[in-house]
């Protein structure tokens, strides 16, 4: 069959907001990154024996791997391999640390990457907002050679136990790139974890001693209700299963 995917080689338009000067206002910013493609569990073809899918590519920069399974009414199967390279004149990677902890301060590498013939000139911009602040200067400038790749690095700081996001921008003459990626930041405190157990009949109510919840300290309640000692068993084994350290 033919396949058709909305991407390939892109170069997309960059910039905006901020003290990024004369960066262009509109910018398609990269920021789904999920492993997975696509999956189609079925498309049925034509007489000639082809089908045509279109499927939008996510923002990876990266080559897809696809994986083709076809059958026929007399039981008859095959199945095809073939790959997808997404990638684009100018991209940017940064490397980000996915959960922190407030008062975390930390380094944040990007690689950028020249996949043309010139050697570009860029400009590169990181912005943050939620629950991370940048520590130092907003810019760095680098020249990167033909089909290589530069390196930037900037310092953060977690501020606030709420979602954060980092962004970065970087040009080099009509080239441009966005990149975003989220951060989780979380309090600084150690966690307790306090159990209770009691037998539930028709003549005994259980009332536990459960403290308030508060914003310094963030509490979660679980309960599980068991029908029989088997059924408190087998869900013991299965926390073990899920958490191995206990």
């Amino acid at each position: 069959g033919a396949f058709r995917g909305r991407g390939g080689r892109r170069d997309l338009g960059g910039g905006g907001g901020g003290k990024r000067g004369s960066w262009p206002a509109v910018v398609h910013v990269r920021r789904d990154f999920e492993p997975t493609l696509c999956f189609v569990p079925e498309a049925i073809v034509g007489p000639d024996g082809r089908t045509r899918l279109e499927i939008p590519l996510r923002d990876s920069i990266t080559t897809w791997r696809l994986r083709l399974v076809a059958s026929a009414a007399d039981g008859a199967t095959g199945i095809g391999t073939g790959s997808i390279r997404v990638t684009q004149p100018l991209h940017a990677n940064p490397w980000v640390a996915t959960h922190l902890t407030v008062g975390d301060q930390l380094e944040v590498p990007v690689s950028i990457r020249n996949e043309t013939d010139d050697t570009f000139h860029a400009e590169v911009l990181a912005s943050l907002q939620g629950g991370v602040e940048l520590v130092g200067s907003e810019t760095r400038t680098l020249s990167i050679p033909p089909h290589g790749t530069g390196a930037a690095v900037f310092a953060m700081r977690a501020v606030r136990p709420t979602d954060g996001r980092v962004r970065i921008d970087v040009r080099a003459g009509e080239h441009v790139d966005a990149i975003e990626r989220v951060v989780y930041v979380r309090h600084d405190a150690r966690d307790e974890t306090e159990t209770w157990h009691a037998a539930l009949d028709g003549a005994n109510a259980w009332r536990p001693d459960i403290p308030a919840a508060s914003r310094e300290h963030p509490t979660e309640y679980r309960l599980r209700v068991y029908t029989s000692p088997m059924a408190t068993v087998i869900g013991g084994l299965d926390g073990l299963l899920t958490c191995p350290h206990g």
